[in-house]
């Protein structure tokens, strides 16, 4: 719950007080000090349009001014303004020395060339990948292929098997109606039955 102090007013006509503090004490008794405010105007100036990928591809895509580098403090490309003995971005946490590099000319010139370097190896990257996508749908195309073939050829083999079985029975029983053998050619007959009819075959392919 945040807490409410309620202070006396040296003189009952004050309508306005502006307060600023300069002193801040602790629960444990420590007492932090400044010397004052430090204000500072600026102007900041945007990134050209033709430049701003190159400068985020190098830095962050939340850099949009050029940095500002001032007496008491300085301005990172993000637009935040920190502290002179600020090492790092309080916002975006870019590093100080590397951001006001981005003031020093030519070094735009410098990042646009890295950054076409950067795309090339990307897409090349890219590329690489989708290759080896595409080598992996066609091996896997394939092997669907060779186990469709193998089944469809087991298939047409059971079912050429079948048919020969059936054609060969079937000849059979032609052949033993023209030799004119008496056999009782029935799935329900009994050894005994066929017996005759075993001795009748023999007989006639050995003679």
């Amino acid at each position: 719950m945040d807490r409410i102090f309620i202070f006396q007013l040296p003189n009952g006509d004050i309508r306005k007080l502006i307060l600023e503090e300069s002193q801040i004490c602790y629960a444990d008794g420590t007492v932090s000090t400044y010397s004052g405010r430090n204000d500072c105007s600026f102007t900041l100036q945007t990134i050209e349009e033709d430049d701003i990928e190159a400068v985020r591809d190098e830095y962050n895509d939340q850099f949009e001014y050029m940095p500002i580098e001032l007496d008491a403090a300085w301005v990172c490309g993000c637009g935040r303004c920190n502290g002179r003995d600020e090492a790092v971005c309080s916002n975006c946490g870019s590093e100080k020395e590397h951001v006001l590099q981005l003031s020093t000319p030519d070094y735009i010139s410098e990042l646009k060339v890295k950054h076409e370097a950067k795309e090339q190896e990307r897409k090349e990257q890219a590329a690489a990948e989708e290759a080896q996508k595409a080598k992996a749908r066609k091996k896997r195309i394939i092997k669907i292929g060779i186990i469709c073939v193998a089944v469809a050829i087991y298939i047409v083999f059971r079912v050429a098997l079948k048919f020969s079985a059936w054609q060969f029975f079937s000849m059979l029983i032609s052949w033993i109606i023209r030799k004119n053998l008496s056999c009782p050619l029935t799935f329900t007959a009994s050894p005994n039955e066929l017996k005759p009819c075993a001795m009748n075959l023999i007989a006639v392919i050995v003679p």
